[in-house]
């Protein structure tokens, strides 16, 4: 029953109508059970709706989205807002927003889901730290980055060992992971954030180079004296024999 309801919807069949239906085929009312559960499975089913082709329009900051709804012109073009700094575009008024726009001294920038349109998007500091090249990175960036970088509470993304593991470990998983920097970043990469991708990710394996300071002594005699000092113990090991 309850597949036959989510049937009916996928066919452009709201709940209502189906109960109408099937009022008026039975000619009585519905027992208010049966009316119960065909009102709870649709209004399941209308939680979650796929749109295709959709467009939208996402400002800087909430204050700018409420200027283009109070905005005669722009909020004609626009469906309704889904979150303070994004709205739904009408079907077909895309390139009437965007003159609009330009009008009000608001240059948008054009997104596009193709993956590769979000090349070159970004600035990849030494540091790890991450800056988009527009104001207002676009959804298609953003998911990009989630995959590879971690966001703050102020929406800034940077580079961490936990983000570069999440991606995988090992020389392969690194490669792959600089080759998507690479794409994402203009102009080539730090080389010092190079090394340290490849430090986190373990693109040498379980090998470490290390920069360390020997003494050598003229004999055991020498060296048993020293390690036997006070400050010494505990913190130094003999390397020699």
């Amino acid at each position: 029953m309850r597949e036959s309801i989510y049937q009916a919807q996928q066919a452009e069949f709201t709940a209502d109508a189906v109960i109408a239906f099937l009022e008026a085929v039975s000619g009585a009312p519905l027992p208010r059970n049966v009316l119960r559960s065909l009102e709870e499975w649709g209004a399941h089913h209308a939680r979650i709706v796929f749109r295709t082709g959709a467009s939208l329009l996402q400002a800087i900051d909430a204050r700018i989205l409420e200027r283009l709804l109070n905005n005669p012109a722009a909020s004609g073009r626009l469906a309704r807002s889904l979150t303070p700094t994004m709205a739904l575009v009408n079907s077909g008024a895309d390139n009437d927003l965007v003159q609009t726009l330009i009008a009000s001294d608001l240059l948008p920038a054009i997104a596009d889901p193709d993956p590769s349109h979000t090349d070159n998007d970004v600035t990849i500091h030494a540091d790890g730290s991450i800056t988009p090249v527009h104001a207002v990175p676009s959804i298609f960036l953003t998911r990009r980055l989630a995959r590879l970088a971690e966001q703050d509470a102020h929406g800034r993304w940077r580079l961490t060992p936990a983000s570069v593991q999440r991606c995988g470990r090992g020389r392969n998983a690194v490669l792959t992971l600089l080759a998507e920097l690479e794409r994402l970043h203009c102009g080539p990469l730090p080389t010092g954030l190079i090394d340290e991708v490849k430090q986190w990710g373990h693109y040498y394996g379980q090998a470490t180079v290390a920069t360390v300071i020997l003494f050598e002594f003229e004999s055991k005699m020498q060296l048993a004296d020293v390690l036997a000092q006070p400050a010494l113990q505990g913190s130094r090991r003999s390397c020699a024999s």
